[in-house]
């Protein structure tokens, strides 16, 4: 990387201040957004000469649909990548198919633009509102007592009431799931005995 370039990108890093602008008044968190932090270092990008493009791609891994951004810094002869995955919510009441990928492009995006320009985004609530989505679909594919279990005790959630009332209402379900299905192989154990007595 050109020492120059390399000057310029510092001096975009150190002088950018992304703060959370918006708010979330049902998890009463503040948290800054991709449009946020683009709105904030375009001054800074043209003050040094230099050229931001973000792109999406969506991609499966492991059967699951992800959407990969990729930030480009370039000067118009040295470059800097920046890319950041996000997992698209197997489901997210309220939105349709379009809205949920554009959902996930916008937080795959913002952590790209973190780790371009160095903003910590570890405590922002935002991440754990993503983290809690995941979590409920984690517990919502469970199809034993077993797995959920297993989901829970792993979660990083537990302090969620929503996760929570998320276990033990799929909880709930298993049980009921099991309870039918013993009453079935109880039904046919009699059966099966009627038939074996009317043989002899």
């Amino acid at each position: 990387m050109n020492e120059n370039f390399f000057k310029k990108v510092q001096a975009v890093q150190f002088g950018l201040k992304a703060t959370k602008e918006n708010k979330n008044t049902f998890g009463n968190y503040s948290y800054r957004s991709a449009e946020g932090i683009l709105q904030s270092v375009k001054p800074l990008l043209a003050q040094e000469g230099l050229t931001l493009t973000i792109s999406d791609e969506v991609t499966e891994i492991g059967g699951r649909i992800y959407v990969k951004a990729v930030c480009t810094l370039t000067d118009g002869v040295n470059t800097l990548t920046s890319q950041a995955y996000a997992r698209e919510a197997e489901d997210k009441k309220g939105m349709d198919v379009a809205q949920v990928t554009g959902a996930t492009s916008s937080y795959a995006r913002k952590y790209a633009l973190c780790g371009m320009f160095l903003l910590d985004d570890n405590k922002d609530a935002d991440t754990e509102h993503y983290t809690l989505v995941t979590e409920l679909a984690k517990v919502r594919a469970c199809t034993t007592i077993e797995e959920l279990q297993a989901v829970f005790h792993a979660s990083t959630a537990k302090n969620s009431k929503s996760f929570v009332a998320s276990v033990n209402d799929q909880k709930k379900k298993l049980e009921a799931k099991d309870k039918e299905k013993q009453i079935l192989n109880d039904e046919n154990k009699i059966s099966l005995n009627g038939y074996r007595e009317n043989e002899l």
